[in-house]
């Protein structure tokens, strides 16, 4: 039997929202946390690449522990052969990083882009996606969302993922998710308070941030918009680069644009609305394409291919590269917490 999945948007949540709000009213804005860059990328920790410009490229990546003993930290992501992921691996995330063979797909591809990589439910194996691209000539399924599985929990293999596995009827490739133009950019986490798997991701028709539902990390339901490009009329062109993280219950949704000194930061109490793209934009770090973890209590912030002052020409950067330091929280200002969507501000 073929499945199909609606979006799952819970009617509960905002009831039981109104309700803690009822009792709890309106928190402080000197009770909120805002993310904050430690120290400028300059004097950051470059743990990938060289700094001489040209001499390696990488971009977009996601970072996922193992669960070897003991656990390893894995990079992986774009880098100048557009077409093949690189892989690294480090004992600590400010330890060496040594580069391994890069993961590549078993079908003709011209891009391989931007992939994020999650446990599965069980926790016995990971599932990375990736955008899959096989250029114009490609058909219908030249941008797609793809997913390859881990062979195991030391993450050092990955091969096609069978999303199709419980249907008679599928596709040629078996691997695909789901087709659009240009899904890419795929941050996913498991939402407690939901009990659901989100996945927020960057598409171009129209140019927004959509989100997606799960409640295994594999089947998704349909997208629905959640944000628009932070600034139209300057160089973010295109949201790009979503990641999200949800703390003290808020989600903080980091977007990227062209300019690759911008990253802008949005705080609401709704996983699916962020308000509006100017008006409730909280503000801006400096970066590119965040991937942002935490161990033990702390959070890291890594980037790629960065500039380190905006203005400069599109996807331009001056440092190359990846880039890592810890991500510091302190109290917003009353002009953040005034930006922050709130249900009650509807």
């Amino acid at each position: 039997m073929k499945r199909t999945f609606s979006f799952w948007r819970p009617a509960v949540f905002a009831l039981v929202f109104s309700a803690v709000a009822a009792c709890s009213g309106p928190r402080d804005h000197a009770q909120i946390l805002m993310p904050r860059l430690s120290v400028p990328w300059s004097e950051s920790v470059r743990i990938l690449g060289d700094s001489v410009p040209g001499k390696t490229f990488y971009s977009d990546f996601l970072m996922i522990r193992d669960k070897m003993t003991p656990a390893r930290w894995h990079a992986v992501g774009i880098h100048k052969s557009m077409n093949t992921l690189y892989h690294a691996v480090a004992d600590s995330l400010f330890g060496e990083w040594k580069l391994q063979p890069d993961i590549v797909s078993t079908d003709s591809v011209v891009r391989m882009w931007a992939p994020f990589a999650i446990w599965s439910p069980r926790g016995d194996s990971a599932y990375m996606y990736y955008h899959h691209g096989l250029g114009p000539d490609g058909g219908d399924m030249w941008n797609s969302m793809r997913v390859l599985a881990a062979a195991g929990p030391d993450l050092d293999r990955w091969t096609k993922y069978d999303v199709y596995a419980e249907q008679e009827a599928a596709p040629g490739v078996r691997n695909i998710v789901f087709t659009g133009p240009v899904p890419r950019d795929a941050c996913i986490f498991f939402d407690e308070s939901l009990d659901k798997y989100i996945m927020y991701y960057a598409d171009d028709a129209p140019r927004a941030i959509q989100a997606r539902t799960s409640d295994d990390a594999v089947h998704w339901s349909e997208p629905v918009p959640v944000m628009g490009i932070p600034d139209p009329q300057e160089a973010f062109v295109t949201p790009e680069s979503p990641f999200v993280i949800r703390r003290d219950g808020l989600y903080y949704l980091f977007v990227s644009g062209f300019d690759y000194a911008r990253v802008a930061l949005y705080v609401s109490e709704d996983p699916f609305d962020f308000g509006d793209p100017i008006a409730n934009k909280v503000g801006e770090i400096n970066g590119h394409a965040p991937e942002i973890v935490e161990e033990n209590g702390h959070y890291y912030i890594a980037c790629a291919h960065i500039a380190s002052e905006p203005g400069m020409a599109p996807g331009a950067a001056d440092l190359w590269g990846t880039y890592l330091q810890e991500l510091v929280w302190s109290p917003a200002t009353e002009a953040e917490s005034a930006k922050i969507f709130r249900k009650d501000r509807k």
